[in-house]
């Protein structure tokens, strides 16, 4: 049998799946989830100018001391226990580490006639402070470098996410949405995340500036879907014997604005744009560029096309670009999944990779997504190569199966050339320097 696939996103009703259904919340602290202390450091020698995270093995002896931010910004990593520093020391926060881990809570979460509730009651939280709640969904096993996907819980603006505390650090949070979210899974786990803002501001639909004003306190799972209740469940009796058929087209074909590609519109001026399906005609036969500097990814914005500092040319025009095409399928049988794919017209002899993406619906501003290698997390079943011709057969067989999309996520299949010649393990790389994606847009269906 096979499942035919478009990129639209087919909207499926949690109600059925998800009736009645009422999940108890638990509110842990960084320590009692065994993961390294992100978001708040202590100086362990006091004058040094040094900070450090701590972690589930040395967080007793500090429970005295007061908490700073770092001055820079460092990047996630919860379970690399020898990412803990030294950092620069920033601004002192005004409470020790045994205040930031008193803190707990508990709640619930019910989805009914298609409509989520979330109740919450926190304590030994800041006093009178801006907190956000958040649904996370987070790679297993997770990659490395770290990557979560983080949307405000309820409205993509975030609206319904902020709450804040009384002068005991006490808070009652409430919050009804739809549609229902999603479980964990095969791929990636569900839960939701507390974010204190030591800034007194909200960032919307972004939790903002990790460890600088933004600090995850206490976070609870969701359980794991079991195979029959459907939603972004493990697939392997949802789907088994089915093949989903896959088509991969790019992102002007898709209505969106090329991301990865630029084009100089007045030679010579040293200015490079992203093309939009407006306006991309007029330059099939123009050489297409990377831009110099990291450009953030903008593909539902047709006003952030440029212009940017023009990079390195990449050697074929968008129209050579646009060429491109390729099929496949999907197919989950006895927990095993089955990648088969066929591509033509990529640039000739280079190196692709394969990604599996989860993208919010409807998406966040600004956009965000979790891109992970298919199969292997460390990314050596992703790689494979073109010939001559741009042609590019891709196989790839992997445990467990994917998770399909949702109504609070789609998951996708895309493509990704390295003009480098280099893959970066579990990260897609530099997007528009080094990486971009070529093909996308496999969706795969809402059960």
């Amino acid at each position: 049998m096979i499942r035919r696939l478009t990129l639209a996103f087919l909207v499926l009703s949690s109600t059925a799946v998800f009736a009645d259904q009422e999940v108890e919340l638990t509110f842990r602290n960084n320590p009692q989830r065994d993961g390294v202390e992100q978001h708040v450091y202590v100086e362990r020698v006091p004058g040094s100018g040094e900070v450090y995270r701590t972690t589930p093995a040395d967080h007793p002896r500090y429970l005295n001391s007061p908490l700073y931010a770092p001055s820079e910004a460092v990047p996630n990593a919860p379970f690399d226990h020898g990412a803990v520093g030294p950092y620069p020391m920033g601004r002192p926060l005004g409470i020790t580490l045994g205040d930031w881990i008193s803190a707990s809570g508990s709640g619930t979460y019910r989805c009914e006639d298609g409509e989520g509730t979330v109740a919450a009651t926190v304590d030994g939280l800041i006093p009178e402070a801006v907190y956000t709640m958040w649904y996370v969904m987070a790679p297993v096993p997770p990659l490395d470098p770290f990557a979560n996907l983080y949307m405000p819980l309820g409205a993509r603006d975030g609206s319904q996410a902020t709450f804040t505390t009384d002068a005991d650090g006490h808070a009652e949070y409430n919050a009804v949405f739809s549609p229902c979210l999603q479980f964990g899974g095969s791929q990636v786990r569900a839960g939701l995340t507390i974010v204190w803002h030591s800034d007194g501001q909200t960032y919307g639909s972004s939790p903002g500036p990790w460890s600088i004003v933004s600090h995850e306190q206490l976070g609870a799972g969701l359980p794991k879907a079991e195979p029959s209740r459907g939603l972004f469940a493990t697939l392997s009796s949802a789907f088994a014997d089915e093949d989903t058929e896959l088509a991969f087209r790019g992102h002007l074909e898709r209505d969106l604005v090329e991301q990865h590609v630029y084009v100089e519109r007045v030679p010579g001026s040293g200015e490079v744009y992203r093309t939009t399906p407006a306006d991309h005609q007029q330059y099939m036969s123009s050489p297409v560029y990377a831009p110099a500097d990291a450009i953030p990814n903008a593909p539902f914005d047709h006003g952030a096309i440029g212009p940017y500092p023009k990079g390195r040319p990449l050697d074929l025009t968008l129209g050579d670009w646009m060429v491109a095409s390729g099929s496949g399928t999907y197919r989950c049988e006895d927990g095993e999944g089955t990648v088969d794919a066929t591509f033509d017209g990529l640039v000739r002899d280079a190196v692709y990779t394969m990604w599996y993406a989860l993208l919010p619906v409807p998406p966040l501003d600004p956009f965000v997504s979790l891109d992970m290698p298919l199969g292997a997390r460390d990314g050596s079943q992703a790689t494979f190569t073109s010939d001559a011709d741009g042609h590019a057969e891709y196989r790839a067989v992997f445990s467990p199966c994917l998770q399909f999309s949702g109504p609070q996520v789609r998951a996708v299949l895309a493509i990704v050339w390295h003009s480098d010649g280099q893959t970066y393990g579990s990260s897609p790389g530099p997007w528009s320097i080094g990486s971009h994606i070529h093909l996308g847009g496999a969706a795969l269906p809402t059960k």
